[in-house]
């Protein structure tokens, strides 16, 4: 009786949640436009003022200009991070229950020989730590799509230039993470997307690529891939930033 109530709970919540994804597209989309538009002039915009190499000649560091600079371009931003925030929170709990509606579905029937105790510390330890590790996701792809933004006004020669070019470099990071989870899940686990749902491709799209490997893989693989995903962008970011210090230094 517990298992089909859980799969009628399941149910219902993966019918509004996909119907919801269609909703936070648009969102999504106009949330990595506006970064890229408020941090497109944090250099370039010094430039043309001839101002930058005013700057360079304080006490601090490039490094912390950069990022000082940064911090107030972003800051009349605020709110709306703050609703991001508690966005992706909602989300993140959401997450949880879901695990916490389908695990003893998934679980009953089993004979692995997990003791009981091990089955339960489980269903309560997973979900939070599913949850912060999609917090984490989330927040390492915003700062990518920020140290893009940066190495794109850094690079420019105008303000026009920087403008499209920081726009772009936001809307790339979003795809690009989009097209290498794909990758990730059509290359161990082709099946998946060859029939994919509406559902199948919101849920990546918005929700990023820790859904669809757990969506798709086991907990071993959706670990492994979760972590090669989050040390690939910390290489990115790293390497961007070595970029966007490069440039502000150089042009």
């Amino acid at each position: 009786m517990f298992g089909g109530v859980g799969c009628y709970l399941s149910t219902i919540l993966v019918f509004y949640v996909h119907n919801l994804l269609v909703l936070l597209v648009p969102v999504l989309a106009f949330w990595f436009l506006l970064l890229g538009l408020t941090l497109a002039p944090v250099v370039v915009e010094e430039r043309e003022r001839q101002t930058w190499d005013v700057l360079r000649t304080t006490p601090l560091t490039t490094e912390a200009i950069l990022l000082g600079k940064a911090s107030g371009a972003l800051w009349w931003m605020s709110d709306l991070v703050h609703l991001m925030i508690g966005l992706l929170i909602l989300i993140s709990m959401g997450i949880g229950l879901i695990s916490l509606v389908i695990t003893p579905t998934t679980t009953a029937g089993y004979p692995t020989g997990i003791p009981d105790q091990l089955l339960c510390a489980a269903t309560v330890i997973v979900p939070p730590v599913a949850a912060l590790f999609f917090i984490m996701d989330r927040a390492q792809q915003f700062c990518l799509a920020a140290a893009a933004s940066l190495a794109a006004s850094a690079s420019s020669r105008s303000v026009r230039a920087a403008l499209a070019s920081a726009c772009g470099a936001a809307m790339v990071v979003w795809i690009v993470d989009v097209a290498l989870a794909l990758l990730a899940v059509v290359l161990l686990q082709p099946e998946r997307f060859i029939f994919a749902s509406k559902g199948d491709w919101l849920a990546l799209l918005t929700l990023g690529p820790m859904v669809s490997y757990l969506a798709s893989f086991s907990l071993l693989k959706t670990t492994v891939c979760l972590l090669a995903t989050l040390l690939l962008r910390e290489f990115a970011v790293r390497a961007l930033w070595r970029w966007t210090m490069h440039a502000a230094c150089e042009l």
